[in-house]
């Protein structure tokens, strides 16, 4: 009777480990990568993986979303001159509230969903600004600028 009790318990435990097994993939990607899966940012942070795009001019828009359960920006990686100034548009398509942050910047911006909001962002000469969600930071909604 006893050993009854714990197949169900047990037949979720293999089963959960092998989703978990699974779905797995992703790690390690560099900033460069593809969309998809998960990057690893300075400081330790993760972030979901929406492509990289190279920023041309003065001015670029990012997206912040939780769309199908997941947190993220679009693009994640923002590629640019080092030193450049650059005007960056947030939108907001979710249908939660998100937060546009850059530390090094003094930035800390809330978003209702449907709303816009537009920082002035120096970058720096070299290396990467990282900037994130100080909502859904934890759950990978982050990225970078990237300049060389």
């Amino acid at each position: 009777m006893t050993r009854r009790a714990f197949r169900p318990a047990t037949a979720v435990l293999v089963l959960g480990l092998v989703a978990a097994a699974c779905s797995g993939g992703g790690g390690g990607s560099s900033p460069g990568s593809g969309s998809g899966g998960a990057i690893q940012l300075p400081g330790g942070i993760s972030a979901t993986n929406k492509g990289t795009t190279t920023v041309s001019g003065s001015s670029t828009q990012i997206e912040a979303s939780n769309a199908g359960g997941s947190y993220f920006f679009t693009p994640t990686v923002l590629k640019a001159s080092g030193g450049k100034k650059l005007t960056v548009t947030v939108k907001n398509s979710g249908d939660t509230e998100h937060n546009f942050s850059i530390d090094a910047a003094g930035i800390n911006k809330n978003l209702q969903p449907g709303q816009s909001v537009t920082v002035q962002v120096t970058l720096p000469s070299s290396g990467t600004l990282v900037f994130y969600c100080a909502f859904h930071k934890a759950l990978g909604m982050a990225g970078q600028f990237t300049t060389s």
